[in-house]
């Protein structure tokens, strides 16, 4: 089967999360293999601003977008979220096209806003429910599922890890160590920052991070963390 999935699908799969609606994205991979063409794991979850406004429908219109997307923009993510909603245009264990290149290792949130957006409108009615709402259950339950700690991953950690995961590759003992040490949250603008296959700076400088964070740990029971590797080296901040 083709890399880039552009096949029919008979019978809409459902989606990973229950109560979302998937639709399938048209630039994906099946499975998540690496460059080495090894099937690896879930490692970090990538936060980003889709750059649209902020609507009640934002997160139908970006799955929509992603269905229907021109050959001229190749990209995916998994789930995109808004006011009210969530949705999902590639499954959980299929690769995404969201941020080289983290692409077979993450999964892709995509949100209603701007890079662009201050402190203050990232607090506002609309945004502050998207996020308390939509996004940090999301990445909660995200976490819980692919056993990702809820923190913060340095600049210098995350460029040492890819190397790393990259040879941890289909061992469970590996995968499981290299979880607790690399594991975690990061934006777009992160990996942009780190590898330099993009410029992209979203979800932006005041996006409140550490506080989405914060409150994900919080939705986390915590035997479930310390089972997870908690207190292992994470070289956050």
């Amino acid at each position: 089967m083709s890399a880039e999935s552009n096949h029919i699908i008979l019978k809409a799969p459902a989606a990973d999360e229950p109560g979302v609606i998937f639709r399938q994205a048209l630039r994906y991979r099946i499975g998540r293999p690496n460059r080495l063409n090894v099937q690896v794991g879930i490692y970090w979850i990538v936060i980003h601003s889709a750059e649209c406004s902020e609507t009640k429908s934002a997160a139908e219109a970006l799955q929509a977008y992603a269905a229907t997307m021109p050959p001229e923009r190749p990209a995916s993510w998994h789930y995109a979220v808004d006011v009210d909603s969530t949705t999902q245009s590639v499954r959980e264990y299929d690769t995404a096209w969201h941020a080289p290149p983290l692409n077979p290792y993450s999964i892709g949130i995509e949100q209603a806003g701007r890079a662009k957006q201050l402190e203050s409108d990232w607090a506002d009615p609309y945004s502050a429910a998207m996020v308390d709402g939509q996004l940090v259950p999301l990445v909660a339950k995200l976490c819980r599922r692919h056993r990702i700690l809820p923190r913060l991953v340095s600049d210098d950690l995350l460029k040492e890890a890819l190397a790393e995961v990259e040879k941890a590759g289909t061992n469970p003992a590996a995968r499981d160590m290299a979880r607790r040490i690399y594991s975690g949250i990061v934006t777009h603008a992160q990996v942009s920052r780190v590898f330099k296959k993009s410029t992209h700076s979203d979800p932006g400088l005041h996006f409140p991070l550490e506080g989405v964070v914060s409150l994900v740990e919080q939705l986390i029971p915590p035997v479930e963390l310390m089972a997870m590797g908690s207190l292992a080296h994470v070289g956050g901040g």
